[in-house]
C-alpha cells in the first residue's frame, strides 16, 4: 500500500530550532544508528555542506556501547538540522511533522535538508518527496508557471542506500533547488513505495 502525506513547509528564512519540535524515538539500537549517522555525515560532506563542528564532532564521538543515551544525543544533534519528520506505520506514511527549522535555500542553486524517518513496522521501501511547486515548467500552464519554483531530488548515492534500512530511526538527505529568492512556502508530499514492512494494498 501507498500511502501519501503532505505537509506545508516555509522555505527560504532559517529560524533556530530545538530538538523538542520533533517526535522522538526512546530504544533503537545503538550501532546501526551511528553507522547511518556517519554514513549521513560522509555524505554531507561529498556535497560540499558538512555538518557544523559543533554537531560532527559529538556525533563522531558517540559509541555503540552507550546505547539509548547514544539514541538520544544523535535525536539532539541532528533534528535542529531537519526540514521535518516523517512517521511511518504498516500502512505507509502516517504523519508529517515539520520542524522550527525553515530550510535556508539558494537562489538557483542547490541545498541539502535532512528529513527524520520513524520507521515503526521497518519498512524498507523507497522514501519518495515531491511538490506541486516542483512539477516541470515546460509545457505547463501558463498561471502555474511562477508557482513552480522548486526542484526535489532525494539523495540516496553512497554511502547513502537508495532504501530504507528498516531501523526504526534513520535520517535521509533531500537536495533543494530554488530558483527564487525570498521567503517561500510550498506542499512537500511524502510516500513509502516498495520494500517490505508495510501492509499489502486491498482492492
Amino acid at each position: 500500500m501507498c500511502r501519501l502525506l503532505s505537509a506545508v513547509i516555509l522555505l527560504g528564512i532559517a529560524l533556530p530550532a530545538s530538538a523538542a519540535d520533533l517526535p522522538a524515538v526512546k530504544t533503537v539500537e545503538a550501532q546501526p544508528l551511528l553507522a547511518q549517522a556517519k554514513r549521513l555525515a560522509q555524505a554531507l560532506d561529498s556535497l560540499g555542506q558538512p555538518l557544523p563542528a559543533t554537531t560532527a564532532e559529538p556525533l563522531a564521538a558517540l559509541k555503540a556501547k552507550d546505547g539509548d543515551a547514544a539514541v538520544a544525543i544523535v535525536q539532539a544533534l541532528l533534528d535542529p538540522l531537519c526540514m521535518a519528520a516523517v512517521e511511518i506505520d504498516e500502512k505507509g506514511v502516517a504523519k508529517v511533522t515539520t520542524s522550527a527549522t525553515k530550510p535556508e535555500l539558494v537562489e538557483q542553486g542547490w541545498r541539502v535538508c535532512l528529513v527524520k524517518v520513524l520507521n515503526k513496522p521497518g519498512a524498507t521501501g523507497q522514501l519518495r518527496i515531491d511538490s506541486p511547486s516542483a512539477k516541470p515548467v515546460p509545457h505547463s500552464p501558463k498561471d502555474d508557471v511562477l508557482s513552480r519554483w522548486l526542484s526535489l531530488v532525494p539523495h540516496t548515492a553512497q554511502p547513502l542506500l537508495p532504501n530504507l534500512s528498516g531501523l526504526e530511526l534513520e535520517y535521509t538527505l533531500v537536495q533543494v533547488y530554488s530558483c527564487d529568492a525570498g521567503e517561500k512556502t510550498a506542499e512537500i508530499n511524502f510516500r513509502v513505495e516498495g520494500g517490505t514492512g508495510l501492509a499489502a494494498a486491498k482492492g
